[in-house]
């Protein structure tokens, strides 16, 4: 942390002297006496007559932001007053002091400020005698607050009084600051807790900065202000903590932010900010290129009804002509309080940059148009060196401006891909450009559709592909004997009809429309201008540009804070002093976004993994021999093998098709295909053909991804057959093996050594081309796929043991998991139900009877004996393990001569009642529940949950109550009352918090906590050791629940309990360990009139446990104002 020790000159009689800035703020802030106590202050005297007389001025301290300033009715600026104010002589003020220091004129004070300490909590005396209150005898007694008025300083007697004279100025040292009285007339070593928030000046400055500036949450500003602790001991921040002036809890940090937020708004509209900043900042250096106020008097089908701002980058300009001519990206944004149009571009290694970005406050066909023309007129010309200058012209209607190169590029007409929105699609073609539709977003909205409709799941799949296959036309005129193929497809389906005519009419009214057909098919994207580039066919570049926005933004989202973050502009209001750091960000997204671009033009072409794994299965087949060549030179057949089904592009898993419906949809392709067949090249059944002009082929691959997006695997196998007839086989072949080899390197790469495949890994080219051949012949395809496998190799010496077994893959970063594991569907559990005698029943019997044997005198007394209490001679149950997993009926055991065994029983009644959980014979006299329980379950089938249910409840009736009641424990509790007998115990929970009273169950848990660690504690397996040590005795789940919100209302919710003060627990565990028990141990005790000790108490909390979980865990009936 910064010191200004050095700049401190102490005097003899107890003062110091020191420079006027921030040295000042230091000085009071570290004295002891001072330290952790809020300071007051009056108004600072002398200054102001003679700043008003032009003897001298005050300046802030550089940086300092956090004032007011305003202007009076006579236009006088005035501001708020800091410790760390400088002061400095006018031309009239150094003459004065020359006067002074001749003896020709008499020294004046300039500063004279009094601070005093506020006198917060009790630890102050009071100038009457009391400590944290007056004396009764005292004249402020029956005041508020004890106050005379703002000012009084009758709460302590501690003084700041710092000083300057005219004749000073000229030293290094000007301020004199002179420390008087005392907290308190005798020792004390409390330390006062601050309730207010006591940031130091300087603090606040970096706090508002952080948040105009930087845009900074308040996390983000909390975590700026610890880096001064970075490896600090906990001595110097818990003495941090207590002053609070360098750092303070997250509320007071919040309240700040609120109110500097409050404060910059009232000062300054952020639409008048907005403009300021476009017209004084950004014009000037060429980046807006449109900017049109709204005029709300024009009608709405008029532009210039319309905001519209177009933002841009001389740089990006420059990489549209380059890169953009073919295909460029617009997509809408519509987190901030008006839409953002993001333009992008794609350069030539694959990367996403953007052309502009454009704000307007409603998105339509006038506004886009606005944009799109804009760029236009500002794309450089063809001359890569083009120098040609740019100027603004304010609009016709006067209430704008836009910027105009003085050369036309009329050779800029790039498709534009946009997502289905009409007024995109109508802007576009009003500009002379061709829309073509985002095949993400095609297949988004027509997977919706199936789902809407209600398409069984098998035919999705299927029913896709045909979609996929009319998006295949390279032609309109194939396209629409394509939606006819569709059609017959779609009506051949066993499906309702209903769903088959919603299916028909979604293709087309809603894609093979007038409208729309063009910016759906292949035809409508096929660019006649020679290139082997080709329009994109999704959106995704403009989707990265998107998020790399959201990744780097943070604060409030809005127009004006996203210009700023753009360029690393910050708009200037009066509040904020006109300094360098404020200028500028940290950095800006131009710039980001420039040095991405420069990065990629240096490095290899971007490419997929999955256009990377096509091409090698390409090469894979090539040197398979599975090419082989037709009459037509450019058109090559290639061998279908077993494992070429459709992969699924979402989860990398083949899909099974029906037979029959693959057989229609390959006629489908057939079709499609019929122009690259004649007499001469016809379709043998196990080939794929593939053109390798148009990239064409019959394979599912082109049929899903195009080949305008990537080349299938087909094709590139049949390009490496060409390279052969135009150069050496041998030559072509071995450049093929040794990429395959190297790209199946890559993918060892990222595997453990205890699992990589050496032979691919380590071995020369043929050995591991051999190796490939062996895999691919045992796993197919697979092999291209992410690898997973196991590994046991263990690299951390430390590594728990239990975590060895890992799954690997070379796949890249794991998987999320789910939040929770999934349930088993239904359709997979095991059919339980069985009939007959089975084995099982039998052996039930069997057990019955030797219960019967081996609990003879009890089950006779238990007959007999109308008394319950014996049967309770254990307070912990055990549920015994089924015998069974069967539906049956609840037997009843007949003693008869057909079960020829000598039971040697002498019964006076021939049946019993059993539990069908545990075999227990039941009492001849049954409380009412069970009985009627009892009742329900004979002669019906019954599950083995009913069995379990009727178990707890027998033993419970049985045991559990009776022994429960006998003891005292309260059968009926009045719910609704408890959360206001618990608020009457929160000083004796305050105390426990502050440590004032002991807990036996903070010591156990602190214990545990320091000694396990707190990781291993919160481990199911420990939590579950003490479960029943935090348990709330008789009042079980019920009483729990509402101990536990009152609790959660008394402490969590106005943050009145801090980590500091639980820790090692944090405050939520600290309420379930130590505060539920505690405040259980004073309701109990309050329930036997306080006629006994918190330890028999406790005593009672741990033996009626059971006794509340059966009677007082139902489903809670309380009335909901209580929560």
């Amino acid at each position: 942390m910064e010191t200004y020790e050095n700049q401190i000159k102490y005097n003899n009689d107890g003062s110091v002297n020191v420079p006027f800035g921030r040295a000042a703020e230091w000085y009071i802030s570290n004295v002891n006496l001072l330290k952790n106590y809020r300071l007051k202050n009056q108004s600072r005297q002398v200054t102001p007559k003679l700043v008003k007389a032009g003897i001298l001025t005050v300046e802030r301290v550089q940086g300092a932001v956090d004032y007011l300033a305003w202007k009076t009715i006579n236009g006088t600026v005035k501001s708020t007053n800091r410790i760390d104010d400088i002061l400095v002589l006018t031309s009239l003020g150094n003459e004065l002091v020359s006067q002074i220091e001749l003896g020709l004129a008499k020294d004046q004070q300039c500063w004279y400020w009094v601070m005093y300490c506020s006198g917060d909590g009790s630890n102050c005396q009071r100038l009457c005698g009391g400590i944290g209150k007056c004396n009764e005898n005292c004249e402020n007694y029956n005041l508020r607050n004890n106050l005379k008025n703002g000012n009084d300083m009758h709460h302590c007697s501690v003084r700041v009084i710092s000083e300057c004279r005219l004749s000073w100025l000229s030293s290094e040292n000007p301020l004199r600051i002179t420390i008087q009285g005392t907290h308190r007339t005798f020792y004390n070593n409390d330390t006062p807790k601050i309730s207010r928030i006591n940031l130091t000046y300087s603090v606040r400055d970096t706090i508002v900065l952080s948040r105009r500036a930087g845009h900074r949450t308040t996390k983000g500003i909390k975590a700026k202000l610890l880096t001064s602790f970075n490896g600090a001991p906990e001595e110097v921040i818990n003495n941090a903590l207590a002053s609070q002036r360098v750092i303070c809890d997250n509320d007071k940090l919040r309240q700040f932010v609120a109110r500097d937020d409050k404060k910059l708004k009232d000062d300054t509209g952020p639409w008048t900010r907005l403009d300021s900043l476009v017209n004084d900042i950004l014009k000037s250096q060429g980046f807006i290129l449109y900017y049109q106020i709204a005029d709300i008097n024009h009608p709405a089908d008029s532009p210039e009804r319309y905001y519209q701002l177009t933002i841009s980058d001389e740089f990006w300009l420059r990489n549209a002509r380059d890169y953009g001519k073919i295909c460029i990206g617009i997509d809408g944004k519509y987190d901030l309080n008006l839409p953002v149009l993001s333009i992008v571009t794609e350069n030539n290694t694959g990367g996403g940059l953007p052309i502009a970005f454009a704000l307007c406050n409603k998105e339509n066909h006038h506004t886009i148009r606005l944009a799109i023309d804009a760029i236009k007129k500002n794309i450089p010309c063809d001359n890569e060196f083009c120098e040609h200058k740019w100027y603004y012209e304010n609009l016709l209607s006067g209430n704008g401006f836009q910027r105009v190169r003085e050369c036309q590029n009329n050779n800029w007409k790039p498709y534009i891909l946009i997502d289905k929105h009409r007024p995109s699609k109508i802007a576009i073609q009003n500009a002379l450009h061709k829309p073509i539709l985002c095949w993400f977003h095609i297949m988004k909205t027509f997977s919706e559709n199936l789902n809407k409709w209600q398409i069984p799941a098998k035919f999705k799949y299927p029913i896709a592909l045909a979609f996929k296959i009319v998006g295949r036309s390279r032609t309109e005129e194939t396209a629409i004997e394509m939606v006819k193929q569709y059609n017959e497809f779609v009506s051949t389906l066993p499906i309702e009809k209903t769903k088959k005519d919603k299916l028909i009419d979604d293709l087309s009214k809603n894609w093979m429309s007038a409208e729309w057909k063009l910016s759906f098919i292949d035809a409508g994207r096929i660019s006649k201008n020679g290139t082997n580039r080709f329009p994109w066919t999704t959106n995704n570049f403009t989707e990265r540009i998107n998020r790399t926005i959201e990744a780097v933004y943070s604060g409030k989202q809005t127009p004006l804070t996203f210009i700023e973050r753009m360029y690393g502009t910050k708009f200037q209001s009066n509040t904020i002093a006109n300094h360098e750091d404020l200028n500028k960000f940290d950095f800006d997204l131009v710039t980001l976004f420039n040095t991405q671009t420069i990065e990629q033009q240096t490095k290899d072409d971007m490419v997929c993994s999955d256009k990377v794994r096509r091409l090698n299965q390409g090469r894979l087949a090539f040197l398979l021999n599975m090419v082989k060549i037709s009459s037509d030179k450019n058109i090559f057949f290639v061998k279908k093998k077993p494992d070429d089904l459709l992969v699924s592009p979402y989860n990398n898993k083949p899909l099974h098709l029906d037979e029959e419906i693959v057989r229609r949809l390959n006629n489908m392709i057939k079709f499609l295909m019929k122009s690259l067949l004649s007499e001469n090249i016809k379709l043998d059944q196990g080939y794929h053909i593939c053109d390798i002009i148009t990239g064409e082929c019959t394979c599912w691959e082109y049929i899903w991804n195009s080949s305008l997006r990537d080349k299938c695997k087909h094709y590139h196998a049949a390009t490496l057959f060409k390279k052969t007839q135009q150069k050496g086989h041998i030559e072509v072949v071995n450049e093929a093996k040794e990429n395959l080899v190297h790209y199946f390197r890559n993918k060892e790469i990222v595997v453990p050594a205890s699992i990589k495949n050496n032979i691919i890994y380590q071995g020369d080219i043929e050995d591991s081309y051999q190796e490939i051949i062996r895999l691919y012949n045992v796993q197919g395809n697979k092999i291209f796929y992410p690898l997973k496998r196991s590994s046991q190799e263990i690299k951390d010496p430390f590594w728990p043991i239990e975590l060895n077994e890992k799954t690997k893959s070379n796949l890249g970063a794991p998987p999320k998991l789910f939040a929770k594991p999934r349930l088993s569907h239904k359709i997979n559990l095991p059919n339980q139900s069985q009939s007959g005698n089975t084995f099982s029943i039998q052996q039930r019997k069997t057990k019955q009877i030797q219960n019967l044997k081996r609990k003879r005198e009890d089950n006779l007394s238990s007959i007999t004996d109308k008394r319950i209490i014996p049967f309770a001679s254990s307070s912990t149950f055990i549920m015994p393990s089924p015998p069974h997993n069967v539906f049956q009926h609840l037997p009843e055991l007949l003693l008869n001569d057909d079960l020829d065994l000598d039971l040697n029983l002498d019964l006076t009644s021939k049946s019993h009642n059993l539990c069908p959980y545990c075999d227990e014979i039941l009492p001849g006299i049954l409380p009412e529940k069970l009985k009627d329980q009892l009742q329900i379950l004979q002669n019906k089938s019954i599950t083995e949950e009913e069995r379990w249910s009727f178990c707890i409840m027998h033993h419970g009736e049985l045991n559990i109550v009776p022994l429960g009641l006998l003891k005292g424990y309260p059968e009926y509790i009045d719910f609704n009352v408890l959360p206001s007998r618990i608020i009457k115990f929160e000083k004796d929970l305050v105390e426990i918090i502050n440590k004032n009273i002991t807990s036996y169950y903070w010591d156990i848990a602190s214990s545990i906590y320091k000694e396990v660690g707190y990781n291993k504690v919160k481990a199911p397996m420990m939590f579950m050791n003490r479960f029943e040590v935090f348990q709330p005795g008789y009042y079980g789940f019920n009483g729990l629940y509402i101990i536990i919100n009152t609790l959660m209302d008394l402490f969590i919710t106005f943050n009145n309990l801090t980590k500091e003060q639980t820790y090692p627990l944090n405050p939520v565990d600290f309420i379930y360990e130590v505060l539920v028990p505690e405040v259980t141990l004073r309701l109990i005790q309050e329930d036997r009139n306080n006629n006994i000790t918190l330890e028999d108490a406790r005593k009672i909390l741990t033996d009626s446990v059971e006794f509340g979980v059966y009677m007082h865990s139902n489903e809670i009936d309380i009335d909901n104002s209580l929560f």
